[in-house]
């Protein structure tokens, strides 16, 4: 299924958010060279349990505004999303 998610990279601290449309990733990765895109991977395989080879970047490789394409099923996404704390929409909904 297809994720839309926005990105803060380069930050102390990592977490992650729902707004209501789209995740909010918050990574220590500095935006350079890919790495910010690598820890994203990384961060939502460990919250979903899945491989990181289950997702990829299809748009937005070198904005924070990103299309992720993620290997688990919509209800199986959904409850995931519930377990996440509600932050405030972001300024660009995709």
């Amino acid at each position: 299924m297809q994720v839309h998610a926005f990105v803060k990279p380069g930050r102390q601290r990592e977490s992650l958010g729902w707004d209501g449309v789209q995740l909010i990733a918050v990574v220590a990765a500095p935006p350079v060279e890919g790495a910010a895109n690598e820890r994203l991977v990384v961060v939502l395989a460990g919250w979903l349990g899945i491989a990181k080879s289950q997702i990829s970047v299809v748009k937005g490789w070198t904005s924070r505004y990103k299309t992720l394409e993620i290997g688990v099923g919509e209800a199986a996404f959904q409850e995931a999303v519930n377990s996440l704390p509600r932050v405030p929409r972001q300024d660009k909904l995709l």
